[in-house]
Protein backbone atom coordinates (compact mmCIF):
# COMPACT_ATOMS: atom_id res chain seq x y z
CA UNK A 1 0.00 0.00 0.00
CA UNK A 2 1.32 3.47 -0.83
CA UNK A 3 1.44 5.59 2.07
CA UNK A 4 2.21 9.51 0.77
CA UNK A 5 2.65 11.04 -2.38
CA UNK A 6 6.37 11.07 -2.27
CA UNK A 7 6.16 7.67 -1.32
CA UNK A 8 3.77 7.36 -4.40
CA UNK A 9 5.70 8.80 -6.80
CA UNK A 10 8.96 6.69 -5.88
CA UNK A 11 6.65 3.76 -6.37
CA UNK A 12 5.47 4.73 -9.54
CA UNK A 13 8.56 6.14 -10.74
CA UNK A 14 10.26 2.82 -9.82
CA UNK A 15 8.06 0.43 -11.37
CA UNK A 16 7.62 1.95 -13.74
CA UNK A 17 10.97 2.17 -15.09
CA UNK A 18 11.11 -1.45 -14.56
CA UNK A 19 8.55 -2.32 -16.62
CA UNK A 20 9.33 -0.30 -19.51
CA UNK A 21 12.87 -1.69 -19.41
CA UNK A 22 11.30 -5.34 -18.96
CA UNK A 23 8.78 -4.90 -21.88
CA UNK A 24 10.76 -3.34 -23.95
CA UNK A 25 14.09 -6.12 -23.51
CA UNK A 26 11.36 -8.87 -23.37
CA UNK A 27 11.33 -11.41 -26.12
CA UNK A 28 9.16 -14.12 -26.50
CA UNK A 29 10.11 -17.69 -27.69
CA UNK A 30 9.14 -19.81 -25.22
CA UNK A 31 6.33 -20.41 -22.91
CA UNK A 32 8.10 -18.97 -19.40
CA UNK A 33 8.74 -15.74 -21.84
CA UNK A 34 5.08 -15.60 -22.61
CA UNK A 35 4.06 -16.51 -19.14
CA UNK A 36 6.54 -13.40 -17.93
CA UNK A 37 4.58 -11.27 -20.60
CA UNK A 38 1.50 -11.98 -19.15
CA UNK A 39 2.72 -11.46 -15.81
CA UNK A 40 4.28 -8.13 -16.83
CA UNK A 41 0.97 -7.18 -18.27
CA UNK A 42 -0.51 -7.58 -15.39
CA UNK A 43 2.01 -5.44 -13.44
CA UNK A 44 1.77 -3.00 -15.55
CA UNK A 45 -2.26 -3.12 -15.37
CA UNK A 46 -1.74 -2.49 -11.21
CA UNK A 47 1.04 0.26 -11.95
CA UNK A 48 -1.74 1.79 -14.36
CA UNK A 49 -4.23 1.33 -11.75
CA UNK A 50 -1.86 2.39 -8.79
CA UNK A 51 -1.22 5.90 -11.04
CA UNK A 52 -4.84 6.74 -11.72
CA UNK A 53 -5.21 6.89 -8.19
CA UNK A 54 -3.00 8.65 -7.09
CA UNK A 55 -3.30 11.64 -9.65
CA UNK A 56 -7.16 11.04 -10.34
CA UNK A 57 -7.97 13.08 -7.18
CA UNK A 58 -5.27 15.32 -8.07
CA UNK A 59 -6.88 16.33 -11.70
CA UNK A 60 -10.48 16.14 -9.82
CA UNK A 61 -9.38 18.95 -7.47
CA UNK A 62 -7.95 21.03 -9.88
CA UNK A 63 -10.57 20.42 -12.39
CA UNK A 64 -12.71 21.74 -9.90
CA UNK A 65 -10.88 24.35 -9.02
CA UNK A 66 -10.78 25.31 -13.01
CA UNK A 67 -14.07 25.56 -13.62
CA UNK A 68 -15.04 27.33 -10.26
CA UNK A 69 -12.51 29.89 -11.38
CA UNK A 70 -13.09 30.67 -14.72
CA UNK A 71 -16.64 30.89 -13.80
CA UNK A 72 -15.66 33.64 -11.51
CA UNK A 73 -13.53 34.66 -14.24
CA UNK A 74 -16.57 34.94 -16.56
CA UNK A 75 -18.92 36.69 -14.47
CA UNK A 76 -16.31 39.24 -13.56
CA UNK A 77 -16.02 40.03 -16.90
CA UNK A 78 -19.49 40.22 -17.47
CA UNK A 79 -19.84 42.83 -15.31
CA UNK A 80 -16.94 44.98 -17.10
CA UNK A 81 -18.22 43.70 -20.33
CA UNK A 82 -22.04 45.42 -19.75
CA UNK A 83 -20.46 48.80 -17.63
CA UNK A 84 -18.13 49.24 -21.19
CA UNK A 85 -21.04 48.57 -23.49
CA UNK A 86 -23.21 51.40 -21.32
CA UNK A 87 -20.48 53.86 -21.47
CA UNK A 88 -19.64 53.26 -25.05
CA UNK A 89 -23.77 53.34 -25.74
CA UNK A 90 -23.75 57.00 -23.57
CA UNK A 91 -20.17 58.80 -25.40
CA UNK A 92 -22.10 57.73 -29.05
CA UNK A 93 -25.51 59.56 -27.61
CA UNK A 94 -23.10 62.51 -26.60
CA UNK A 95 -21.58 62.41 -29.77
CA UNK A 96 -24.48 62.88 -31.74
CA UNK A 97 -26.32 65.03 -29.53
CA UNK A 98 -23.29 67.33 -30.11
CA UNK A 99 -23.15 67.09 -33.60
CA UNK A 100 -26.63 67.98 -34.09
CA UNK A 101 -25.74 71.22 -31.59
CA UNK A 102 -23.18 71.89 -34.08
CA UNK A 103 -25.31 72.03 -36.85
CA UNK A 104 -27.85 74.02 -35.06
CA UNK A 105 -25.32 76.63 -34.30
CA UNK A 106 -24.33 76.78 -37.85
CA UNK A 107 -28.16 77.25 -38.84
CA UNK A 108 -28.03 79.53 -36.45
CA UNK A 109 -25.17 81.06 -37.52
CA UNK A 110 -26.41 81.27 -41.22
CA UNK A 111 -30.05 83.00 -40.49
CA UNK A 112 -28.10 85.36 -38.29
CA UNK A 113 -26.17 86.42 -41.33
CA UNK A 114 -29.20 85.86 -44.32
CA UNK A 115 -31.33 88.57 -41.83
CA UNK A 116 -27.80 90.64 -41.32
CA UNK A 117 -27.59 90.99 -45.39
CA UNK A 118 -31.37 90.88 -45.77
CA UNK A 119 -31.64 94.25 -43.41
CA UNK A 120 -28.63 96.07 -44.61
CA UNK A 121 -29.87 98.83 -47.42
CA UNK A 122 -28.49 98.25 -50.88
CA UNK A 123 -25.44 100.01 -51.36
CA UNK A 124 -24.99 99.09 -54.91
CA UNK A 125 -23.60 103.12 -56.02
CA UNK A 126 -21.12 102.60 -53.28
CA UNK A 127 -19.65 99.61 -55.25
CA UNK A 128 -19.87 101.01 -58.60
CA UNK A 129 -16.81 102.70 -59.81
CA UNK A 130 -16.93 106.63 -59.81
CA UNK A 131 -17.03 106.65 -63.55
CA UNK A 132 -20.00 105.07 -63.62
CA UNK A 133 -21.59 106.89 -61.33
CA UNK A 134 -21.12 110.11 -63.18
CA UNK A 135 -22.48 109.25 -65.56
CA UNK A 136 -26.06 108.93 -64.22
Amino acid sequence: MIVNAQTAEQFIDQNAVACINTANTLTINSKEEKEQAIFLLTGIAELTRAIEAHYDPHIKIAYEAHKSLTTAKKEALSQLIKAKDSLKAKLSAWELAEEARKAEARKAEEARIAAEAASEPDNLDIAMPTETRRQE
